[in-house]
C-alpha cells in the first residue's frame, strides 16, 4: 500500500522493522492509517497487528488484533477506526472490537477489498470486495450487508476507451481481457471511481454508472498498483517495471 514520502521520511530503518515484529512470518500485506500513526500488517498465516507509532518518542507499541487463521492476508484496508482484512479464505471487517463478515457466502481465491467513503461520515463509509466470476459486492462498513453487486463481465467485454502506453513492453495478450480481477482500490472517491486488476490488466469501474470507463491491456505480471491523491496510477510489474498512468504528462520524466 502506499505511504507518503514525509511519513518515510520521518521512520528511521529500525522503526519500521520493529514495528513488524508480532507478526510471525512473512508479511503479505500492509496498511496505514491517514495520520501515519497506525501501521497494520498481515502475514501468510492470517495474523493481522497492529502497531502505533510514536513519532515524537521514536517507539512503537504493537499488539495482535486477528490470530492466525492458516489462510494468508491479501489485503488490508482502514479508515474511520474500520480495519478491511482480506484473506485468501474470508473479506470481514473489524470495528471497535467488533468483526463482521462481508456478505454471507464464503469467498476463496486471492481476492482484495478497499473502504469508499461514498457519504458522509461512518454511515457514508462502503466497502467493496472482489469476488469470484468478475464480481464486487458493495456493502456497509457499518454492519458488512452488502447493498449491491456490480458484475463486469460484460461491462468488461463490451467496447471502451483503451489507455496506450509509451513504449509498451508487451503487446494485448488474450489473459488481459479474459482472466479474472483480483484486487481493488480507490481511484476517486468524489467519482466513485474504483481501479480494478489482474496480472496482466486493469480496469477504471464507475459505481455509479456500473461501467468499466478505460482499461489498460498491455501490462505484464502486474505485482502492485498505488494512486496518488492527485489520481496518477502507479504500476509494479514484474522485472522491477514501474508504469505511470495519468491523464496529464509527468513534469520529471525525460524520455
Amino acid at each position: 500500500h502506499s505511504c507518503t514520502p514525509a511519513l518515510l521520511h520521518s521512520c528511521t530503518p529500525a522503526l519500521l522493522h520493529s514495528a513488524l515484529i508480532p507478526v510471525a512470518r512473512s508479511v503479505t500485506a500492509l496498511a496505514w492509517s491517514v495520520n501515519g500513526q497506525r501501521l497494520f500488517s498481515g502475514d501468510s498465516g492470517g495474523l493481522v497487528a497492529c502497531s502505533e507509532v510514536d513519532f515524537f518518542q521514536h517507539s512503537t507499541t504493537s499488539r495482535v488484533v486477528v490470530q492466525a487463521s492458516g489462510h494468508p492476508v491479501v489485503w488490508l484496508d482502514y479508515r474511520l477506526k474500520t480495519l478491511m482484512v482480506n484473506t485468501a479464505a474470508s473479506c470481514f471487517l473489524l470495528r471497535e472490537g467488533k468483526r463482521m463478515e462481508v456478505g454471507s457466502r464464503a469467498r476463496a481465491g486471492l481476492y482484495g477489498g478497499a473502504l469508499l467513503q461514498a457519504g458522509v461520515g461512518e454511515g457514508g463509509l462502503l466497502a467493496v470486495s472482489v469476488r469470484p466470476g468478475n464480481r464486487l459486492w458493495v456493502a456497509e462498513a457499518v454492519s458488512g450487508k452488502v447493498g449491491s453487486t456490480l458484475v463486469l463481465g460484460e461491462a468488461l467485454a463490451a467496447h471502451h476507451t483503451q489507455i496506450p502506453l509509451i513504449n509498451p513492453t508487451n503487446i494485448v495478450a488474450e489473459e488481459a481481457t479474459t482472466s479474472p480481477l483480483l484486487k481493488v482500490a480507490v481511484l476517486s472517491e468524489a467519482r466513485q471511481e474504483l481501479v480494478v486488476w489482474h496480472g496482466s490488466g486493469l480496469h477504471i469501474v464507475s459505481l455509479t454508472k456500473e461501467a468499466v470507463v478505460a482499461s489498460c491491456s498491455s501490462l505484464r505480471g502486474v505485482q502492485d498498483v498505488s494512486i496518488t491523491d492527485s489520481g496518477e496510477i502507479f504500476v509494479l510489474e514484474s522485472g522491477r517495471s514501474l508504469v505511470r498512468l495519468a491523464e496529464k504528462e509527468d513534469r520529471y520524466w525525460k524520455p
